[in-house]
């Protein structure tokens, strides 16, 4: 990480975060909606379809709001599919550990955007 003073480095993360619940959020309702539209499509095939349409929202979103410059579309493409990688095998660590429920799924999502933020600010982003 650069020499980034802890106010600024704190309004960032928030921004990040904001812009990572705007994309969860078009995850989740254009997985609603494909469901709705379409209930013969395999979950798997939502998903990613879903994931697709909100990896666009948060492209931008990072470009333009949290680190107001522009990333390498591949190493953006890494960054997020690791931190989808991350979140199912946190998910599935923390099922098979006997957490369950939300308490699993919230482990995985704050591991993963830990991750995510960490590789974006330290190689996505960078100047």
């Amino acid at each position: 990480m650069t020499n980034t003073p802890p106010l600024a480095e704190l309004w960032q993360m928030l921004r990040f975060g904001l812009i990572g619940l705007a994309a969860s959020m078009t995850h989740i309702l254009a997985a609603a909606l494909m469901i709705m539209v379409f209930p013969a499509l395999h979950e798997f095939i939502v998903n990613a379809l879903a994931y697709s349409v909100a990896f666009g929202i948060s492209l931008a979103g990072h470009q333009r709001v949290t680190f107001r410059r522009s990333a390498s579309l591949w190493r953006f493409t890494v960054m997020s599919l690791a931190g989808f990688s991350i979140n199912n095998l946190v998910l599935a660590g923390a099922l098979g550990g006997g957490v369950t429920g939300l308490w699993a799924i919230a482990t995985a999502v704050v591991v993963a955007a830990v991750a995510s933020y960490v590789l974006a600010r330290c190689w996505v982003f960078t100047q």
